[in-house]
């Protein structure tokens, strides 16, 4: 093939197309300190 890469998405390798956080980030943060906060 002669696509980029063989043909392989490789975005979250190389940084093309990285998917921003900011959508999902105070959530996943929120649920994170509710996960961690058993070991503090």
């Amino acid at each position: 093939t002669d696509a980029p890469n063989g043909g392989l998405c490789v975005a979250y390798f190389d940084g093309d197309y990285p998917t921003p956080l900011y959508d999902y980030e105070e959530d996943y943060r929120r649920s994170l300190d509710d996960k961690i906060s058993f070991y503090k």
